[in-house]
């Protein structure tokens, strides 16, 4: 019997990187409604279709997490746990250190009290941020979220459920927390664990039944759920909870139907920093927010040069600087986690690595 050999989805590596970058344009271009710019011409339209870029890497994950469960079986996800907690881990020092660091090094700067910079840091750490991914940077909850899905996908498994009935579950909680039901129990600073658990288990649900999606023209379908998006929000519909998952889901379905979509692009071989850009773009953003308002650059906000330019850094410096930070996820892992009995080597840069 011939083994048919697995289909490779450029198309998703292509999309992850795109939809990192979108991540990072929301966070830079906030400055522009904080500082009440934004209209639909200059914010608005577009800012609402990068909120794609969130729910796609959930999504990545949750497809990547069913291959190699079917491989592997449900084990595979307590792995995956200590993965990403290494991840968490050293991301979250890091942060931790870096602003220490730099809220010192500002306030020396100014000639103000470093003690008061370093103490009013530190105060800022609480055991309910180690929770919910904060305590480190704000944008750490992705990986948080992630253990926690992963392990609720591995609570079901063990109880023999299957995949329609994890994504159903998870469509409940989040059906249940959109409706305001579930409030009191987010404990999650950005998005929520009924927002992340929805799109893992649609990704993963999308990777089950990847086999049987024949849409006549899927692009149709992504273009048509992102308009509809951002008409909600300029209508003021309130389909937004509802709108998003099928915008989400037409991508993939996009991309599983187009599989080779940028095989051999830039844009593919980039891929595999995706979850450095995605990860390490506020601390890039936070170095050059200081660093102009030392300077005395008053009205930076006004200016379309400071986005360009904070959002190139944002995307190129941590493709530089992730390579030793992933090294110490490894060693965590490796020395703190658990024991493997393989050598771990050097980085590789193989991509749809977040499953």
């Amino acid at each position: 019997m011939t083994v048919q050999p697995k289909t490779y989805y450029h198309a998703i590596d292509t999309f992850r990187l795109l939809c990192a970058i979108a991540v990072v344009i929301v966070h830079i271009t906030s400055q522009i409604p904080s500082n009440d710019m934004a209209t639909w011409g200059n914010y608005y339209i577009y800012r609402y279709v990068l909120d794609i870029g969130s729910p796609f890497f959930f999504m990545t994950a949750g497809f990547i997490i069913y291959q190699k469960t079917a491989d592997l079986g449900a084990s595979y996800l307590l792995s995956y746990v200590k993965k990403i907690f290494s991840y968490y881990i050293i991301f979250t020092l890091f942060y931790m250190g870096a602003r220490l660091l730099i809220e010192v090094g500002v306030a020396s700067i100014n000639n103000e009290s470093m003690r008061t910079a370093f103490l009013s840091q530190i105060n800022k750490w609480s055991s309910l941020g180690l929770l919910n991914g904060s305590i480190g940077s704000f944008q750490l909850y992705f990986l948080v979220i992630l253990i926690y899905s992963a392990l609720f996908i591995y609570l079901l498994l063990r109880f023999k459920c299957n995949t329609a009935t994890i994504f159903g579950l998870s469509l409940a909680i989040y059906l249940a927390q959109s409706a305001g039901l579930l409030t009191t129990f987010n404990f999650f600073e950005y998005k929520s664990l009924a927002f992340g658990l929805l799109f893992v288990s649609l990704g993963y649900s999308l990777s089950s039944i990847k086999n049987n999606i024949r849409f006549r023209a899927p692009l149709f379908y992504v273009i048509l759920f992102g308009i509809g998006y951002v008409l909600n929000f300029y209508y003021q519909i309130g389909l937004a909870w509802l709108l998003l998952p099928l915008f989400a889901f037409s991508l993939g379905a996009f991309c599983i139907q187009h599989p080779n979509l940028g095989k051999g692009s830039i844009i593919t071989r980039l891929s595999s920093y995706s979850l450095a850009i995605y990860t390490l773009h506020i601390f890039v953003e936070l170095l050059i927010l200081k660093t102009v308002r030392v300077l005395g650059w008053q009205e930076f906000y006004t200016q379309p040069i400071y986005y360009v330019i904070t959002i190139i850094l944002c995307v190129a410096v941590p493709m530089v600087i992730f390579k030793p930070i992933y090294q110490g996820a490894l060693w965590i892992k490796r020395k703190l986690l658990y024991t493997s009995q393989k050598p771990v080597a050097t980085i590789n840069h193989s991509k749809q690595k977040l499953g």
